[in-house]
C-alpha cells in the first residue's frame, strides 16, 4: 500500500511539474524564480524570445546580468533594496541579450517563503515591452509634430492675413483715392509690411 501510494503520489507531481513546464512554454512571457541572493534557479523557454538566451545559459546567474542602458545603476539599486527588504517589485528596464539584441522589458516579481516562514527568495514574470515603448515613442513624436504643424499654419495665417491688407490697402489707392489720400494708405502698407517683416 506505501509503495502504490508514493507511485501514485510521484505521478501527480510529476503530472503538475508536465503541467507547469506546457504553460509555461506556452506564455510569450518569461516566467522565473531566483534564490535569496538574485540568482536564477528556475527561467522558462521565454527567455529565448525575450532574450534570444536558453534557460541553462542563465541558471546561476544574477538577475541583472542583463541590464543596460543610463538607468542600469538605478534598476540596480531599487532591485537589490527590494531583494534586502523582502518587497515585492516592479520595474522597467533596457536589457541586452545575445548577438547584441536589447529590449525594453518590464520585471515584476514577488518574494517566496519556505513552509517555517524563511525567505528564499522571488519568483515572477519579465515581459518585453520594447514595442509598446516605441510605439508610445512615435505618439508622443507624432503629436510633437502635430503640434508644430499647427504653429506653422497659425504663422502662415498670420502672415496671409497681413498680405492682404497690403493688397486692399494698395487696391484702394490705385482705384479710389486722390493723390492727398494716397500718402495716408502708404502708410499704412509701410506698417503692414513692416509688420510682417518682423
Amino acid at each position: 500500500n506505501l509503495k502504490a501510494e508514493v507511485n501514485k503520489r510521484t505521478g501527480e507531481l510529476e503530472e503538475l511539474k508536465d503541467r507547469f513546464k506546457d504553460i509555461a512554454g506556452a506564455v510569450g512571457d518569461l516566467l522565473w524564480e531566483i534564490d535569496d541572493s538574485g540568482c536564477y534557479t528556475y527561467c522558462s523557454e521565454g527567455i529565448l524570445s525575450v532574450l534570444g538566451y536558453k534557460p541553462e545559459e542563465v541558471l546561476g546567474r544574477h538577475i541583472t546580468f542583463s541590464f543596460t542602458g543610463p538607468q542600469a545603476g538605478e534598476n540596480l539599486n531599487y532591485f537589490n533594496n527590494s531583494l534586502r527588504n523582502f518587497s515585492p517589485f516592479s520595474f522597467e528596464c533596457l536589457n541586452y541579450g545575445t548577438g547584441g539584441l536589447s529590449r525594453v522589458i518590464r520585471i515584476t516579481g514577488k518574494p517566496f517563503y519556505d513552509r517555517e516562514g524563511n525567505f528564499r527568495g522571488y519568483r515572477g514574470v519579465s515581459k518585453d515591452i520594447t514595442g509598446e515603448v516605441e510605439l508610445e515613442k512615435n505618439i508622443q513624436r507624432m503629436h510633437r509634430i502635430e503640434s508644430l504643424g499647427l504653429l506653422i499654419g497659425g504663422i502662415a495665417h498670420d502672415f496671409n492675413n497681413i498680405l492682404n491688407i497690403v493688397k486692399n490697402f494698395a487696391d484702394l489707392i490705385r482705384k479710389t483715392y486722390s493723390e492727398d489720400d494716397r500718402e495716408k494708405y502708404i502708410a499704412e502698407i509701410t506698417k503692414a509690411v513692416f509688420k510682417g517683416s518682423t
